[in-house]
């Protein structure tokens, strides 16, 4: 299911040629009461996630990255870049061979 979300959703950005990805973003609202105001409800600002692993069908790493009211408006522009980024560099420095032929 995981998988799906990269291969086919608004997370493309976290895919990898040559590997099956596995993750999920997130984006929530943060509560005024977060921030130390005494107000009901929540602010525009937002914490903004992705947790991705991969190879996805026999995991060599996992990934979490979390932004505290990034400049974007969703993970897909923050989150997920810095996610590949961090998985290639791991991929490459630890040598984890492809799991699958890349179209």
């Amino acid at each position: 299911m995981m998988v799906s979300v990269v291969e086919a959703a608004y997370t493309r950005a976290a895919q990898i040629p040559g590997y099956y990805v596995a993750g999920k973003t997130g984006t929530a609202q943060i509560s005024f009461a977060a921030l130390g105001i005494d107000k009901r409800g929540y602010s525009d600002k937002t914490w903004q996630s992705f947790v991705g692993f991969a190879p996805a069908f026999d995991p060599k790493f996992l990934i979490l990255v979390k932004l505290n009211n990034p400049a974007t408006k969703t993970a897909e522009y923050s989150a997920v870049p810095i996610f590949q980024t961090l998985a290639k560099y791991i991929i490459d420095y630890y040598q984890i061979p492809p799991d699958h032929e890349y179209e």
